[in-house]
């Protein structure tokens, strides 16, 4: 909860202008993401993989660094198609949830690429966006590819992705989701119990069984 509020202290700082949360928020948030990850319990280090499973991670992260990188025109009207842009805002979300926690090593790292180039193109007006903080968003999705990357094992891996995303990503989304339709307002609570179930879930999978 504590990570929740500083990420929507970041946002809010983003949206409203003011730059002392924008200046709290960020570290605070890197602080409380670090303790939560070690009292989780959860091994970091390099992913234990050769060079040529680097690449073949590459290769599979390939389409979620499309359509996270790239998706964010359809979302514009000036290049899109309104009727697609609920489809393509899916698209995003499930190519990020299903790339961090089941894609390894170099692979993390063009999924947040992918989203920090959403996020450049935000900020330069290449594409338009309806809401100041989604290049905040995009650069937390990013932030949690790099944290994700930074483990030795799969099982960590899948800790560290879903506890920044309940960290980073939920508290930046409070405002945006509860301002748009039915259907985001009742997407968010069913997220925010998912990402609760899986950590409860993955963390329970790390302790030792009695013999």
């Amino acid at each position: 909860i504590a990570g929740m509020a500083a990420s929507f202290s970041t946002s809010s700082g983003v949206r409203w202008k003011e730059w002392a949360l924008l200046g709290v928020g960020p570290p605070v948030s890197a602080v409380i993401l670090w303790l939560s990850l070690r009292l989780a319990g959860v091994d970091l280090g390099p992913p234990e993989l050769s060079r040529e499973q680097h690449v073949a991670e590459m290769i599979k992260a390939l389409p979620a660094l499309i359509i996270n990188g790239f998706g964010q025109f359809w979302r514009d009207p000036r290049y899109g198609v309104p009727a697609l842009f609920m489809f393509v805002a899916m698209g995003s979300m499930i190519s990020h949830l299903a790339t961090g926690t089941n894609v390894r090593g170099a692979g993390l790292l063009l999924l947040a690429l992918g989203n920090l180039l959403r996020a450049a193109f935000s900020v330069a007006g290449i594409t338009q966006i309806d809401d100041q903080g989604d290049p905040v968003m995009d650069v937390s999705m990013a932030c949690c590819a790099i944290a994700c990357y930074w483990t030795k094992y799969l099982r960590d891996q899948r800790i560290v992705f879903y506890i920044a995303c309940a960290q980073l990503l939920v508290g930046i989304q409070v405002q945006p989701c509860f301002s748009q339709g039915l259907f985001w307002k009742v997407l968010f609570p069913v997220m925010v119990c998912f990402l609760c179930y899986m950590i409860l879930l993955c963390v329970r999978r790390l302790r030792n069984l009695p013999p």
